[in-house]
């Protein structure tokens, strides 16, 4: 027996363009949190977040908000554009 509606789940979807952005914020911030020397318990405490929580926004998996995205950058001692790269307004 054929069943048409399961063959949805075998096609693969490209994922959105944004996704390299979240990637390379991942990236970025890895690399940043081991500059730091801290260990991510340090600095999920630091922040006020769990440690799932920070080790979900090195991975890819979410990002923060535009708090925790500032504390993250005092905890780490960066700028935003250590995070983000270089932002043109206009």
């Amino acid at each position: 027996m054929d069943y048409p509606y399961l063959k949805v789940f075998l096609i693969k979807i490209p994922y959105p363009s944004y996704m390299n952005e979240i990637e390379q914020f991942a990236d970025k911030l890895e690399k940043l949190v081991h500059r730091s020397g801290k260990s991510q318990n340090v600095i999920a405490l630091e922040i006020g977040l769990s440690v799932s929580t920070l080790s979900n926004y090195i991975h890819g998996r979410t990002i923060p908000s535009s708090k925790i995205f500032i504390r993250l950058c005092k905890s780490l001692d960066c700028t935003y554009e250590d995070l983000l790269g270089p932002i043109d307004l206009l």
